[in-house]
Parts: C-alpha cells; structure tokens; sequence
C-alpha cells in the first residue's frame, strides 16, 4: 500500500534542511516547501476539497507547482495538470470531463482563461496570494492519508494530435511502480541535482518531479527552453549533475555556435525520451564526456510513463534500440494476428506491468480499444533483434506506405536533422496528382534554406525509396501542448 505524497515526506524527514528547489534564484529547502505543502493543504481541506475530488493545477514550472501538486495529494484529492500551452476548447472539455471542485493557478494564468471558460462552479486558488500571505502560517491541517495505491492519483490528458483528449487515469501503484524503477537505473541519490526544463504537467515531467523527490535531490527549475545556449550554460553554472531532454532538442543544443567539453562535465547522467535520437548525436555526447551515463528511454503516457530504457554502455553498440522492457514491466512485439513476432519483423509494441494505466476517465469504449487481456496495445511499430532489443519505427498512424515499404519518418527525420544547418524536421506522406510522395517540412538554422545541401546530405545516409520528394521550410513546426508535432496538421496544410 503506498501514497505518493509518501515521496516528499520521508525526503522531508531525511533531509530537512536540504536544499529541494531553485526557482527563479529563490532557494527552497525541502521542510521550507513541506510547510507550504500542508498549509496549502488544509486551505484546501476548508475549500471542501474530499477523498477523490478534481482538482486542477495551472500553472508555470515552479515551486508554487511542487507546493500545490503535493497539497492535492495531502488531500486524497486527484490532481489534473493543464499544460501551460492547452487551447481554451481542450481546457474546457476536461473541465465537463472531470468536473474539478477548484483550481489552483494565478493571476497570469487565470487572464488566459478570462472570456473563454466559465469558473463559476469552481473556487479558484491564486497561489501567488496564498504564497506570501501571513495566513500560511496559521492554517492547520486535518484529514488522515489514505493508502490505497489503487487510488487514482493523476489525470493526465494526452495531447490529441488528431482529436479531443483522453484522460490517462495513473494510480498512486502506477506511478510508484515506475518511480522506484527510474530511480533504480539512474541510481539517484541525495547528492544529484537536477536541471529540469521539461513541463510538470507532462508526464515526462512528472515522473522526473516524482523520482528526483523520492531521492532528495535538488531541482533546478528552467523555463527559458527556447534559449538553447542559456541551457548550455546553465549546465554548466548550476553544476547540475543530471538533465532530461528529448531526441531533437538535444540536436539542436548541439549545435550551438560556443559548444565546448565543459558544458557537460559535471553532469552524471542524461536522459533522452519522447522520439527517436540521431546516433550522431549520442556520439558527440559521448565524446565530449566520455563518463556520461546516456540514458535512452521510451514510454507513453499510458505507462506513467517509462516502459523501456537502453543501458547506458549498449548506446553506441545497439543504436537506435529504445532497450528492453524496465524490470517489472513485460513488452512484447506482436503481429496484426496477435501473434510475437520474429526477429527483423515489424509489429505494434505491447507491454504489461503495474505501471500501466488503470483507464481512460470517463471512457470505457476508448479503454478497451487498448488495454486487452492486461495488456497496453500502444498504436506504436517496433521490430526487435536477434538479442530482443526493440527498435521504434513510429506510429501506426504515421508510418508512410511507398510503394511497397512502410518506412518510418523518425528514420528520415534523423537523418534530416543530422544536417548542419537544420534545426528539426518533420516527415509525412502525402498524395498528389502524380501519385504517392514523401515531405520534409524542416527548420533550419537562422531561416537560411538549404535545399541543395539537404538533398545531398540526406543521399549519403538514405536509400532512393526513402528521400522525401518535397522540403518544405517553416519558421517552426506545429505541436500539441505537450510538445508532441502534430502530423496530422502538417498533413491537412498539405492537402489546401
């Protein structure tokens, strides 16, 4: 039986006077932020906040987040993160979806919602009020702690690239089932600090917020993403020992005029997740510190989120594999027959493990299209090797059908973004008057176009069937709120 409120408490009891959060230069020890947690907690409790009760969490990355997701847990409440980046429809529809008692947010976040989301039904909770008012230090909590790890904990609502979202429903069992894990491999402890630039309200970002609590470690909280080079630096100011990140963002940190050795050198360990990453890449890393535990890790939402990791001394032996299955957690590669398939033989990934999903909230026939017989069909393609290491191939949905092949766009994006003067890129097929077709729509460094340079780079890496036939060059690509590009829009902008 477990609670994941558990986590910040006994890191509490261990290391009270350990610094837990940086945010914005304001420094926070971990009682500091214990003590906000359980006054916050018990303002709830008076707002009428019960045993599982909604109730929403908006806002930025920061300590007030950390405060406020721990407070609802103090409550027995469910917590639901909107990312910072939701359309006002998607927000409204999780509100009729899960029927929040409150919202915790600010002032600024609050404007967004202003004209476009009725909150009358809902107390809202400005944090920046609670935070610095002297009632903080008065209020007094009540409500003993369930632990039920069968609980629901989190709704985190996947980012639907192609319709409405749906609420991935994570338990208090499923989110301590991969914390432990991750914890594990990456063999954290008190003294690692975390540079952490991934949303809280993702659930790569909730498991990172989760693990590096569990440890006692220091988290270092940077918004500034979209400065690659600032990145760089603060790596190497914060003397961050770890950082998370995913395959095309590390592309282009890489590619930051000014890159040296140090930037790395206090880190111990990187973790990449979300996408496939260029081997190239991996290799630089590598080069520049050569005692750098490389993590590669792939999972879903749907599996809170962790579901394979590639060992740190395989990245250069088995490239491109995302690994095999995290310990307590089985993935199997199986053909449209449900049967396992062979060694080189493409299928859909399926896993089972305690960290899979209890349901979708609200949505029972959604449910059982993927969750059959115990097992998380994840609509994602793979084939595995003769040693049993999987190697990702995209989505069902995105796989481009070429006269005969399936060829998966990770594959043609990798070696697109491998291109000095290319930032990202993005790959689908599409069909015109003469016929069938792959395109790249690509951002490249400074908006400087390369198109000759591209074709010729991309010659050296790929067989003829795999060129995209058309480049298209944006400003930037189109994405969901959590990050994720959106295919499907590129797709539509395709057929006008």
């Amino acid at each position: 039986m477990s609670n994941i409120f558990s986590f910040l408490k006994e890191s509490t009891s261990k290391y009270p006077n350990k610094q837990y959060v940086i945010d914005k230069e304001k420094k926070y020890t971990y009682s500091e932020i214990y003590k906000k947690v359980n006054i916050l907690a018990g303002l709830l409790f008076e707002s009428g906040v019960k045993s599982g009760d909604r109730v929403f969490l908006y806002l930025d990355n920061s300590a007030q987040y950390i405060a406020a997701y721990f407070a609802i847990l103090r409550c027995n409440a469910i917590i639901v993160p909107i990312n910072k980046n939701a359309s006002i429809d998607s927000i409204q529809y999780i509100i009729e979806d899960t029927l929040p008692i409150c919202i915790i947010s600010n002032e600024v976040f609050m404007l967004r919602l202003k004209g476009g989301i009725n909150l009358n039904e809902m107390k809202v909770i400005d944090m920046d009020k609670v935070w610095e008012s002297e009632k903080l230090h008065t209020e007094e909590l009540s409500g003993r702690l369930l632990e039920d790890d069968d609980r629901p904990a989190l709704l985190l609502y996947t980012s639907g690239t192609t319709r409405m979202p749906k609420g991935v429903t994570l338990t208090h069992k499923n989110l301590t089932a991969n914390t432990v894990t991750i914890e594990d491999y990456l063999e954290l402890t008190e003294a690692d600090t975390l540079l952490l630039i991934i949303d809280f309200g993702n659930s790569y970002g909730n498991t990172l917020l989760l693990t590096h609590t569990k440890a006692g470690c220091e988290i270092i909280i940077e918004n500034r993403v979209s400065y690659p080079f600032l990145i760089l630096e603060q790596l190497y100011k914060t003397r961050a020992t770890g950082f998370s990140t995913v395959g095309s963002h590390i592309n282009i940190l890489l590619k930051q005029e000014g890159l040296k050795d140090f930037h790395f050198k206090n880190l111990r360990y990187i973790t990449f997740a979300g996408e496939s990453t260029d081997f190239k890449d991996i290799q630089t890393i590598k080069e520049l510190a050569p005692n750098l535990k490389v993590c590669v890790v792939y999972g879903q939402t749907e599996a809170s989120p962790v579901l394979s990791y590639l060992e740190s001394d395989l990245v250069l032996t088995k490239m491109g594999s995302i690994g095999k299955g995290i310990p307590g957690s089985e993935l199997k590669v199986v053909t449209e027959d449900g049967m396992e398939a062979a060694a080189g033989e493409i299928g859909e990934i399926i896993a089972a493990g305690d960290n899979i999903m209890k349901e979708y909230w609200n949505n029972e026939e959604e449910t059982r299209l993927v969750i059959k017989d115990g097992w998380l069909y994840t609509g994602d393609l793979a084939v595995k090797d003769e040693d049993g290491y999987i190697y990702f191939k995209g989505r069902k949905d995105d796989i481009i059908k070429y006269f005969g092949h399936r060829i998966s766009p990770a594959e043609i994006e990798v070696a697109i973004n491998s291109c000095n003067n290319v930032l990202e890129s993005a790959v689908i097929g599409i069909e015109d008057h003469q016929g069938k077709k792959i395109k790249a729509v690509v951002v490249t460094k400074n908006g400087v176009a390369c198109m000759e340079q591209i074709n010729l780079h991309v010659r050296k890496l790929l067989p003829a069937f795999k060129r995209p036939h058309i480049i298209e060059f944006v400003e930037e690509l189109p994405r969901t709120s959590n990050g994720k590009i959106k295919r499907s829009e590129l797709r539509k902008r395709s057929l006008v």
